[in-house]
């Protein structure tokens, strides 16, 4: 039980860290800032343009491919 418990502390703990290091990096780099912005621009138009569950898949898929990329870039 005790093994059990550390294992969900640990998890908690390092959820903590990147939820730490994700805010740093969209507070502090301007390249990820942009991209949040025209990925936020985009989904509206998503909406707009009535997407349908395919192309919502490619789409997140997309901008989170752009952003993973971009924080191993920064990283």
């Amino acid at each position: 039980m005790i093994k059990v418990r550390n294992f969900i502390i640990n998890r908690l703990k390092a959820f903590k860290y990147a939820a730490k290091g994700f805010w740093i990096l969209i507070t502090t780099e301007n390249s990820i800032i942009a991209q949040l912005i025209i990925a936020f621009v985009i989904t509206i138009i998503g909406f707009v343009m009535h997407l349908s569950a395919t192309e919502w898949m490619f789409q997140t898929l997309a901008i989170g491919l752009i952003l993973v990329a971009e924080s191993l870039n920064t990283g």
